[in-house]
């Protein structure tokens, strides 16, 4: 039976282990009551290490429905009986976690400081397509806006652009892009979202994106304002999928541990800061989104940071409160979206967040009435001022 993570299910499984979210994952149990995840936000094929437990979990395909499936690791081994040394187990107990099995065709990503210099040059080749233009000026953004975001149109995949000829477009093919990487920077491995593909006939081999659909690219940068990740937004988002998707180039077929995308990379999700030289640093707000975090930095000039989701506030680690300390922050504000009065897993997360926060810097929230708009960037574009609420302790 399939139970929806966060919703009081019998297993007392309140978060997804793979995205951290407190919703819209799902967790399943068999007569043995082993138990599987369904992960809604996490497409990259990918085993990982979980943000909320610490434990490695296997992905074991797709679902029926298409919805990604994991798996404990030790869990895997146990009930595969991949070693003597899980056999050896309980199944009603929780052994010690196993690192999966090396994944053959997989790299570790280039440095940040390389991959700024990749992916600041893709961005360069791209501009904003129209229809693009047209979609972000409903919700509110200006010319300005739009321009210093740094956020581009991303064609679709050169063979699907060609099937549909009629369609005219302001961007380079993608053949083009890579020609132009390719004669630039030389090899592109260890780059996520850029693999090695294999030539229909002959052994040739090519550069290629991994990504067929069309959509936008937003920039994800780090602490010292380096893009070091894309975040890719669907124009026609996969039937059941999230619009919004890392980009990568890794994903593990069931039952083997090989890389489909030949020298790739793997994205992870990633938090993302925004901040320039006339930021007031006595506070910082935290946010679910990249929209949301950059809209909130150009409108309330403060610096802000993006998290992947609003369970992922750990995120936040030892590395980053000290960047924020070093830069004289005083304050921490969560703006987590206005549904949370209604949505209790993420009033949970926001509770939680604050928990975990301010054991190092004091944290307080952005509030706004729910009639006004969800996001912080629905408000503000429409020039509505939230409400601050100030920790006692600052």
């Amino acid at each position: 039976m399939s139970i929806e993570v966060g919703r009081n299910n019998d297993h007392g499984i309140n978060q997804c282990p793979i995205c951290g979210k407190d919703h819209h994952c799902f967790v399943t149990n068999d007569s043995k009551n082993y138990l599987y995840y369904g992960c809604n936000y996490t497409f990259d094929g990918s085993n990982i290490k979980s943000i909320i437990d610490g434990y490695y979990y296997i992905y074991t395909g797709l679902s029926l429905k298409g919805v990604p499936k994991y798996e404990e690791a030790n869990q895997h081994y146990l009930r595969t009986n991949r070693n003597a040394e899980a056999n050896s187990y309980k199944t009603s107990t929780r052994p010690q976690n196993k690192v999966p099995e090396k994944v053959i065709n997989f790299v570790e990503p280039l440095a940040d400081s390389k991959l700024h210099d990749i992916y600041s040059y893709i961005l360069e080749l791209l501009c904003f397509e129209d229809y693009h233009r047209y979609l972000l000026y409903k919700d509110g953004w200006t010319d300005e806006l739009i321009q210093s975001s740094n956020i581009r149109s991303f064609p679709p995949d050169d063979y699907i652009r060609k099937q549909n000829s009629k369609i005219k477009y302001k961007n380079p093919s993608r053949r083009e892009i890579i020609y132009k990487l390719e004669s630039k920077f030389g090899d592109l491995t260890g780059v996520p979202g850029i693999f090695l593909a294999k030539q229909k006939h002959g052994n040739g081999r090519y550069w290629k994106f991994s990504l067929k659909d069309s959509g936008m690219l937003i920039p994800q940068f780090n602490m010292f304002l380096e893009v070091y990740r894309l975040r890719f937004r669907f124009d026609i988002p996969p039937k059941g999928k999230n619009k919004y998707r890392n980009i990568s180039s890794y994903y593990v077929k069931k039952g083997t541990n090989v890389n489909v995308f030949d020298k790739g990379a793997q994205s992870n999700s990633n938090i993302s800061f925004y901040y320039d030289k006339d930021c007031d640093w006595s506070r910082v707000a935290i946010l679910e989104g990249e929209k949301k975090a950059y809209i909130t930095h150009k409108l309330l000039k403060i610096p802000t940071i993006s998290l992947p989701g609003v369970s992922t506030y750990r995120k936040v680690d030892a590395k980053v409160i000290t960047f924020f300390k070093e830069h004289g922050v005083k304050i921490l504000l969560l703006g987590y979206d206005a549904d949370k009065v209604s949505n209790k897993d993420v009033l949970k997360a926001e509770k939680n967040a604050i928990q975990y926060l301010t054991k190092f810097i004091p944290t307080g929230t952005i509030d706004w009435l729910p009639i006004w708009g969800k996001g912080i960037d629905d408000i503000l574009l429409k020039n509505y001022m939230p409400d601050f609420n100030f920790p006692f302790s600052s």
